[in-house]
């Protein structure tokens, strides 16, 4: 019996040391997350934009003792901005272990505000990041020969389009400014085919499809859907299933929202269908088994918003709708499948939770059913961007926060089991 117990004892020790772990922390930086992506390293690289002062540099000579003199460095506040791309890369236990600028590291002095730089897209292929960005940049057609800026009007600022790879350390593989220009409202998002990357843009009144090779070089010039001058249209998510791409965005049409859905093949030949729902919109698509599932929030008056579910079959038709929520604000922005067949939500609300804002997770079954909820969060705001898979079966959502650091604001993060365990 004695022996049993050491056993016991030290079977668990063993489990404890090296069995899951997870954590929830709030860190002082003041990055504008965009996408977390798992890294090979058991932990995860967070990517977004650093929003800098830019600062007036004067050179003066100051006296060092009676007779010598040295040149002092003095950096003077513009009260202008500007956007640099970022990565940021954690380990297992949520320790930031590497910070590195991807674009906007060369020294910007005076008003530059032109050379802000924006992450738009990133996806993994294999051991590498395909990203793409963007620069703002003030096009003036009278100096341009590009057919791609006929419709634009001289003078006003466009964001181009910026192409490069990372590998698993951060590192630059390339970098390719595409001549390719697109509205300041327009969001472009990748996916990986088998013949290179799609990418889709969407802005305002139109949706459009385009083709890249693994080396940045575009194959298939823009084509796409035109929507009515008067709707307003935002690119939400894109997956690709059985060599097609399913587009997910929220069209704003005839004074109300619609949730938008449509599939095309990945040769950017053929629409398959468009599907629409009123007063929903969808921030994130899965594939599963015999369909899709989408999470978001579905508006019942101005003031009444709740969290939604929707499953869908592979022809786009609705097969079923869960709504969760209380009186206030509550929405889902991600979702991911579990090893058991059920499903990990992310999102935020305002009905639950000990603050103004909290961060929201719950895990549902196939059929949508709550298997368990819980919030996190301090007394001001605190809301989720994006959920990933780790490498050791968790789940880490990335969020923002001001609840902490005496309202400073912050990044928070918190990496559970499926069964919304953390230590």
């Amino acid at each position: 019996m004695r022996y049993i117990l050491i056993l016991f004892i030290f079977f668990s020790v063993i489990a404890n040391a090296y069995g899951f772990k997870g954590y929830v922390k709030t860190l002082n930086i003041q990055v504008n997350i965009k996408k977390v992506l798992s890294s090979d390293k058991g932990g995860i690289i967070l990517f977004g934009d650093e929003t800098k002062e830019i600062k007036n540099v004067f050179f003066t000579k100051k006296r060092v003792g009676l007779f010598n003199t040295k040149v002092v460095a003095d950096e003077i506040p513009t009260g202008e901005f500007y956007s640099i791309t970022v990565a940021l890369e954690f380990d297992k236990r949520g320790k930031l272990i590497h910070n590195s600028t991807l674009l906007g590291d060369e020294m910007l002095l005076g008003s530059h505000s032109s050379k802000s730089y924006h992450l738009e897209s990133i996806i993994r292929d294999g051991n590498n990041y395909f990203i793409i960005a963007s620069q703002n940049k003030l096009v003036s057609l009278s100096s341009s020969s590009n057919s791609d800026l006929s419709s634009l009007i001289a003078n006003t600022m466009y964001k181009r389009e910026i192409c490069f790879k990372i590998d698993n350390n951060l590192n630059k593989l390339n970098k390719k400014p595409l001549d390719f220009f697109t509205s300041k409202d327009t969001k472009w998002l990748l996916n990986s085919v088998n013949d290179g990357y799609i990418e889709i843009l969407g802005g305002k009144d139109n949706l459009s499809f385009m083709k890249l090779d693994k080396n940045c070089n575009i194959t298939k010039k823009p084509r796409g859907i035109n929507f009515n001058k008067n709707n307003i249209f935002l690119l939400k998510d894109t997956l690709v299933a059985n060599d097609n791409v399913i587009i997910l965005g929220r069209l704003y049409a005839n004074s109300h929202l619609e949730l938008y859905l449509t599939k095309i093949d990945s040769k950017l030949e053929n629409i398959f269908w468009v599907k629409k729902i009123k007063n929903i919109v969808g921030n994130n698509i899965i594939k599963t088994v015999d369909g899709y599932i989408i999470v978001g929030k579905i508006y019942k008056s101005n003031k009444d918003v709740d969290a939604v579910i929707l499953k869908i079959d592979k022809d786009g038709n609705k097969i079923w709708q869960k709504t969760f929520g209380g009186k206030n604000f509550d929405e889902f922005k991600n979702i991911a499948t579990t090893s058991d067949n059920g499903y990990i939500i992310s999102g935020t609300t305002k009905s639950y939770g000990k603050g103004k804002k909290d961060i929201w997770i719950l895990k549902i079954n196939k059929s949508g059913k709550i298997s368990w909820g819980r919030t996190f969060g301090g007394k001001g705001n605190d809301w989720t961007i994006d959920m990933t898979k780790t490498t050791d079966g968790g789940f880490i959502i990335a969020g923002k926060s001001d609840s902490f650091k005496d309202g400073e604001g912050g990044i928070y993060l918190i990496k559970i089991d499926k069964d919304g365990n953390f230590n």
